[in-house]
């Protein structure tokens, strides 16, 4: 009798653990930033003067818990643990953890806090979906070079770009 009980409840508990957490399939794939602080991409944008696609985030999860993140400053890469309610970021082979990702089931949503420091902190809402943004070569000011936005625009190769010479060197030549 004792060992049917104790069957019976390792199979309970066995099914009350297997509805607790999030399915992999719940946050793999591409996420982009819903909200920043409380604020749409685009308000977001507008308090800080840029363009949407400035202000925004991309996030690529897989199979393999590497994570990828591209900002108007570029891209960055972690590792992550899947905990029951998420996932725990950790920078490309480090130990430490940098951020933890709270997933929301029934909004669908993944939600992170970063430490600004003086005592700010920004939350950020991620979504299912991709959002548009250009190249980094292509942002104009800093971290972003003319060459390549003109390669960009006109779709040739950078070593043959005549176009970008004839335009640098009359440039030069109105600057002297």
């Amino acid at each position: 009798m004792k060992k049917i009980v104790s069957a019976v409840l390792v199979f309970v508990m066995m099914l009350s653990l297997a509805g607790c957490g999030i399915s992999y399939d719940d946050i793999k794939g591409d996420w982009t930033a819903k909200t920043i602080n409380g604020m749409t991409i685009d308000e977001y944008a507008a308090s800080l003067g840029v363009d949407p696609s400035q202000a925004t985030v991309n996030v690529n999860i897989t199979e393999d818990d590497k994570m990828t993140m591209v900002t108007a400053n570029g891209e960055t890469k972690f590792d992550y643990e899947r905990r029951s309610d998420g996932i725990e970021v950790k920078m490309e082979g480090k130990d430490e953890i940098y951020m933890s990702m709270a997933y929301d089931k029934d909004k669908k949503t993944l939600t992170y806090k970063l430490d600004l420091g003086n005592g700010q902190t920004m939350e950020v809402v991620l979504e299912k979906g991709k959002a548009h943004m250009p190249p980094k070569s292509f942002r104009i000011g800093p971290g972003g070079r003319f060459r390549h936005w003109l390669r960009y625009l006109t779709s040739i190769p950078c070593h043959t770009c005549i176009l970008t010479n004839i335009f640098s060197s009359h440039l030069q030549n109105l600057l002297h």
